[in-house]
């Protein structure tokens, strides 16, 4: 690979990293550290472009984000109150929301099929050295930990290229496609739509769309097929949710409110510094 390839891979490598990054930070439960991290003007310096680029849709999205967070008329509906109601509205306070957070809650998979792809989610992490902290209270296919996962294994792809570790980057690269084919590639396109349809002149219909451009942008990259934007939710079966119950491996926490306002904000891995939620990732 010549410098200059070498220079770009690494270049969208960590555009690919911010941009998961993103995502996983924008659909944790809204707080006050949550609108100024999303409003820090540092967060959005250099990657736009870089994907903008390279699809110019992608760039019109970022475009519409910002100016939900940065434009003079962006103030009425970018406080903390109007985002936390909204966010109740496209999501609920528990896993089944309009808008459900969750990946496994799509499609009609029985539930011993969720619990296995549960356990590979599970699995992808454990491969890693990433494991959800103690006082986590979401389930390892919430969007915002799967986004998060991605954007670790995009920034060890962009320092595997740096360093010239060949073998490190086709082990990251080729569990990067996996996920992306079984898991965020299968949710975003349709959880995206969801999303923009129901908020389609907000701050998160912007984000959504963003998701559903980005992951099919992504799919392209890694030569895997999208998913379907039109998946349904699962139904629900009360008596499943109690056979449920008793597998915790696949429902932990269920039926627990995500975090109804006046309860402390949702603890997933991108509430935090990374350090202080994951192990150290070797590849």
């Amino acid at each position: 690979m010549r410098r200059s390839e070498k220079v770009d891979a690494v270049r969208s490598a960590l555009a690919g990293s911010a941009a998961y990054g993103l995502l996983g930070y924008a659909f944790r439960y809204p707080d006050e550290q949550w609108l100024a991290g999303l409003a820090d003007r540092d967060r959005w310096i250099g990657w736009p472009e870089t994907l903008a680029k390279k699809n110019g849709a992608l760039g019109d999205s970022i475009r519409r984000i910002q100016e939900g967070l940065f434009s003079p008329d962006a103030t009425h509906q970018f406080d903390l109150e109007t985002v936390q109601r909204t966010f109740s509205r496209l999501f609920g306070h528990a896993v089944r929301g309009a808008c459900s957070l969750y990946e496994l809650e799509y499609g009609n998979s029985e539930i011993f099929q969720r619990a296995s792809q549960l356990a590979d989610i599970q699995g992808f992490y454990s491969a890693f050295g990433l494991e959800l902290t103690a006082d986590m209270h979401e389930r390892a296919d919430h969007v915002s930990v799967e986004c998060e996962f991605m954007s670790v294994l995009a920034t060890k792809e962009a320092y595997a290229l740096e360093q010239g570790h060949d073998e490190g980057h086709e082990i990251v690269r080729s569990a990067a496609a996996r996920f992306v084919q079984g898991h965020v590639g299968r949710l975003l396109p349709s959880f995206g739509r969801r999303i923009h349809e129901a908020d389609p002149e907000g701050l998160y219909g912007a984000l959504g769309s963003f998701a559903s451009r980005f992951i099919q942008s992504e799919c392209k990259a890694y030569d895997v097929e999208a998913g379907g934007e039109f998946l349904e939710l699962r139904p629900v079966d009360p008596e499943e949710e109690r056979v449920q119950a008793c597998v915790g491996s696949t429902t932990a926490d269920a039926d627990r409110p995500a975090n109804p306002p006046g309860e402390a904000a949702c603890t997933h891995p991108c509430a935090q510094p990374a350090e202080s939620e994951i192990s150290e990732v070797r590849i």
